[in-house]
């Protein structure tokens, strides 16, 4: 063979080279499984499957959130990119062999939001149905841009509240949502694609399935400290009985709450009947003593004003106005009770039991 051969040869060798190594990632990326959709999906315990779908936990839990992409692979079969160790979607398990974490070299970036009320309140004019109650995505840039992140009841809405008497919000109601971004380009700016699981515009539909973390305090104030992070509202008192049935039917897929709606639940959680309870007549500056008589979760109103007891504060022992306790008029709050009951003289309490 002569050297001009050679040479040829050798060059041939390398161009082939060179486009099978210019080709393999295009071919790999070909033949990778096809994303299709995302989800948030729910780890309320270690080691337990991540749940695409609504949560319910005490108050203080810790939970993870889970990006998941769903993408098609060979022979139309799902499989499922995740961090999450076990996943659950509609209710079924997913085979652990369908279950994948990213490897592609494609770049990714994970954006994390909460699905919140526009407003803690909302006052009903006469004649007009819920349509003010709406929702949006909040974008949580402080949060870690990756596949599994530290849960928490965090609402963008809660910088908008007055915090004289809490500085972390324990327990509540907390949608959430993910936006995966892939780059073909890891310098590009703009995303190859992009993948949002269920959002503002698929919440009333999907409810049901919604990514919905609860957490709730023991005993009879697991209703009142639910209702946290929803929308309160007020409707007109010529409100008829189609508009009261609207807001029970939104209130018990946690959307939203009124007072008068929380107050029944309250009660039939405890299984009371708000004429049958005993309501003792107190004075807050020498009241009755936490734990040994009143606990949180019971009533205590002054008129037609009430609120739920929650915690002593001053470390006195004794219910007294420097305690806090979970107020509802105008969205949910905890507030002090020298707030709400202003000045002196007598209010009444009422215990309540599980």
């Amino acid at each position: 063979m002569t050297a001009r051969k050679v040479y040829l040869t050798v060059a041939i060798v390398a161009a082939v080279l060179l486009l099978a190594l210019w080709l393999e990632p295009r071919a790999r990326r070909a033949l990778a499984p096809r994303p299709t959709a995302a989800y948030v999906a729910i780890e309320a315990e270690p080691g337990a499957p991540a749940v695409v779908g609504p949560v319910e936990l005490a108050a203080d839990s810790l939970f993870r959130l889970h990006a998941v992409l769903e993408a098609e692979g060979r022979g139309n079969q799902t499989v499922y990119y995740t961090e999450a160790a076990a996943l659950r979607i509609a209710g079924e398990d997913v085979p652990p062999e369908r279950l994948r974490r990213w490897s592609s070299e494609w770049r990714t970036r994970l954006l994390w939001f909460t699905v919140e009320p526009w407003a803690r309140s909302v006052e009903i004019a006469p004649g007009r149905g819920l349509e003010q109650v709406r929702y949006q995505e909040f974008f949580h840039p402080e949060w870690p841009m990756q596949w599994s992140v530290e849960g928490r009841l965090d609402a963008r809405s809660d910088d908008q509240v007055e915090r004289r008497v809490e500085e972390r919000r324990r327990f509540g109601t907390q949608r959430f949502q993910v936006w995966i971004e892939l780059y073909v380009d890891e310098h590009a700016l703009v995303p190859t694609s992009r993948y949002r699981s269920w959002g503002v515009a698929e919440l009333e539909e999907r409810v049901d399935e919604f990514p919905t973390v609860t957490a709730v305090l023991p005993g009879p104030a697991a209703p009142a400290s639910a209702v946290f992070g929803l929308t309160g509202v007020a409707l007109p008192p010529d409100a008829g009985d189609d508009l009261h049935d609207e807001v029970a039917r939104r209130a018990e897929k946690r959307l939203l709450f009124s007072e008068l709606w929380l107050l029944r639940r309250i009660l039939a959680t405890t299984g009371s009947d708000l004429h049958g309870l005993d309501w003792r007549r107190i004075e807050l500056v020498a009241g009755p003593r936490w734990g040994e008589e009143v606990s949180t979760g019971d009533l205590l109103r002054v008129g037609a004003r009430w609120v739920v007891a929650y915690r002593d504060v001053d470390g006195d022992g004794v219910l007294g106005p420097a305690d806090l306790c979970l107020d509802f008029e105008r969205g949910a709050a905890i507030r002090l009770l020298s707030d709400v009951f202003v000045g002196e003289g007598e209010i009444e309490w009422a215990r309540l039991v599980t």
